[in-house]
């Protein structure tokens, strides 16, 4: 919450200025004589506000709808009876405005709520009602003594929520999310542009919006992709908003990238080297992250995805794992919940299932030739992607893993690199109907659901509201969930 006290003085100058504990008070010095005609000085305070404050008054599911201002007014005896206050909403400049909903500053002339003549104070309320929300607001109180001289100060709201919170209680579903946008990354010629313009995201009103957007529609958890400093940092920054009781925060752990230094490649866990700096990372995790508020958890266990795994890790994998897991339990207290990303359109293997606590799939796309397991390839997508989760959750649930089904809304990478991977057709029906086969294949014990992804805009997978598409899978998201 800012603060900041400032004086504007109409056509004077004060004689001597005061620290307070919430501002500055100014002295008017005034001449007059007394009763033997020898001038005196005589110093009068001009009135001061403090304790300005913003109360919430009517919150339903975690949105405020009205509010309250109060404040207290001193040394009320040069006052005049106007006292006003501005209600002003507020959002970045660099955003559009079209990403936030439409409102217009409101001005009250107030009246005292009660008066304290011992101590010369009046005191302030203002009752603020149907907010719309999706920004913050600034309450700005003014006092004018009868000279002109004002005096001001303000309080600033915390994010404001647009959208209620919706709760779906029969699955949680996380969503993969992106935490390496910078402006300068935004030059890229994407498909699609976001609703919020070119942000970055390290922008704590960034942060906020998406976590309105996300649990507003249904959505319970961010799993935050972490392979450097700067993505560390911007993780870090998802759990100081003042939602995050309405969210919970995952990491995706890069393991080719963190571990290798590059997207792809065997990442040999019999190496000693190799296994103590796959250690030391979770363990880094651990003592950073898993004790925070809302830290997202599966069977009370502080969860971290490991991205790649299956087409990476290499080795005695099963035991190593093991070892690792151990390790950071016995040197951070936590018992770690590892899902390891190696579902893929082949027959499940014992090492790529057992050493972890779950198993998934990051791409819901058919990326090989057609077989006869499963034919037609990415033209029978839907079809085969329902194939390959029977196969996968059926072995998993034999071996005591569980299985988390993830639903996308296509494909397309824009990385030359990566011109001629098989392109799926984004759409509103695909998402609908891979969120339907997900629900199909929910683990009946942990009931979890992912997404790919939030916003990443280099394979247009996004979910997140576009200038192009609008809230249009959001609200294919959030009508599939409460169906169930």
């Amino acid at each position: 919450m800012n603060r900041r006290r400032f004086l504007k003085y109409a056509g004077g100058t004060a004689a001597a200025i005061g620290a307070s504990a919430l501002g500055l008070d100014y002295l008017l010095t005034l001449k007059n004589l007394n009763q033997a005609g020898a001038p005196t000085t005589v110093t009068v305070a001009a009135p001061s506000i403090e304790n300005i404050q913003w109360t919430p008054t009517r919150v339903q599911n975690s949105k405020v709808y009205d509010g309250r201002v109060t404040f207290d007014v001193k040394n009320i005896n040069r006052l005049s009876t106007d006292v006003k206050l501005d209600f002003q909403p507020f959002t970045p400049e660099q955003y559009p405005k079209a990403a936030f909903p439409a409102e217009e500053p409101r001005t009250y002339s107030l009246k005292p709520a009660s008066t304290e003549p011992e101590t010369n104070t009046m005191s302030f309320s203002q009752d603020i009602t149907n907010l719309k929300g999706g920004k913050q607001y600034r309450a700005l109180a003014t006092v004018k003594d009868k000279s002109g001289k004002e005096t001001v100060d303000y309080v600033d709201t915390p994010y404001i929520r647009e959208l209620e919170r919706l709760d779906v209680k029969d699955v949680t579903v996380g969503v993969q999310y992106g935490t390496w946008w910078t402006y300068g990354a935004w030059q890229r010629p994407f498909t699609v542009t976001p609703l919020l313009g070119s942000y970055t995201s390290s922008d704590p009103f960034v942060i906020n919006r998406h976590i309105d957007m996300l649990t507003g529609f249904g959505g319970k958890a961010f799993l935050s992709f972490l392979d450097d400093a700067e993505t560390d940092l911007n993780t870090s920054l998802l759990f100081d908003s003042p939602l995050i009781d309405d969210v919970s925060i995952g990491l995706v752990y890069d393991v080719p990238y963190r571990l290798l230094g590059k997207d792809h490649g065997e990442v040999n866990l019999n190496d000693a080297s190799t296994k103590n700096k796959f250690k030391a990372d979770l363990k880094y995790l651990a003592q950073k992250y898993f004790a925070r508020k809302n830290y997202f958890r599966i069977k009370g266990m502080p969860t971290v995805y490991l991205y790649h795994a299956g087409e990476s890790f290499s080795g005695n994998v099963t035991s190593r794992i093991k070892e690792v897991k151990d390790s950071v339990r016995k040197e951070t207290g936590f018992d770690m919940f590892l899902i390891g990303e190696t579902v893929m359109f082949d027959s499940p293997s014992y090492t790529l299932v057992k050493p972890y606590d779950a198993v998934t799939r990051f791409g819901t796309f058919y990326n090989k030739d057609p077989s006869s397991e499963y034919p037609g390839g990415i033209n029978n997508n839907e079809d085969n992607l329902r194939r390959l989760y029977q196969r996968w959750s059926s072995y998993a649930h034999q071996l005591g893993v569980h299985f988390i089904p993830t639903a996308m809304p296509g494909f397309i990478s824009i990385r030359p690199s990566e011109k001629n991977n098989p392109v799926l057709p984004k759409s509103t029906k695909r998402f609908a109907d891979q969120l339907k086969i997900g629900i199909d294949f929910l683990d009946d014990d942990i009931r979890c659901l992912f997404v790919t992804t939030w916003n990443d805009y280099a394979e247009n997978t996004n979910i997140e509201p576009t200038v192009q598409e609008g809230y249009s899978y959001l609200q294919t998201f959030r009508n599939t969930l409460v169906r169930i």
